[in-house]
């Protein structure tokens, strides 16, 4: 594969990756209406307001290398498999909805995990 398929692959990615992390604190959010506190509430916005600028990002540098849109739905890169194992290690099946604060320690430990990687398969190739 070569170097630009290879980048293609990683933002694709880090695409479905930075998309799933939004969901995921969006849903926090969604879920915490009315318990949380107005703080936190803020917190998760703008933690939900960076994600969608990085996604943005992301997005405009696929674009400018491939000139057409990223796949949507069902990249299989080899960053996605990962993240996938590693959530799927946090998910707490059947125990119910992660909370709040396993979301920021868990969630977020994969994500750097998952852009560790990204950075280093693409000097690899």
């Amino acid at each position: 594969m070569d170097r630009l398929n290879v980048t293609l692959e990683v933002l694709n990615d880090l695409i479905e990756v930075n998309g799933q992390r939004i969901w995921s604190y969006e849903a926090v959010r969604g879920r915490s209406a009315g318990q949380a506190d107005d703080e936190l509430s803020r917190m998760l916005e703008q933690i939900i307001i960076q994600g969608q600028r990085l996604q943005e990002e992301l997005e405009v540098e696929y674009v400018a290398l491939n000139n057409d849109l990223p796949t949507r739905g069902n990249p299989k890169g080899v960053i996605l498999r990962a993240w996938d194992i590693v959530r799927s290690t946090f998910d707490k099946k059947g125990k119910g909805p992660m909370s709040i604060s396993e979301y920021f320690d868990t969630g977020e430990r994969a994500m750097l995990k998952a852009y560790r990687y990204a950075e280093k398969r693409s000097r690899i190739r």
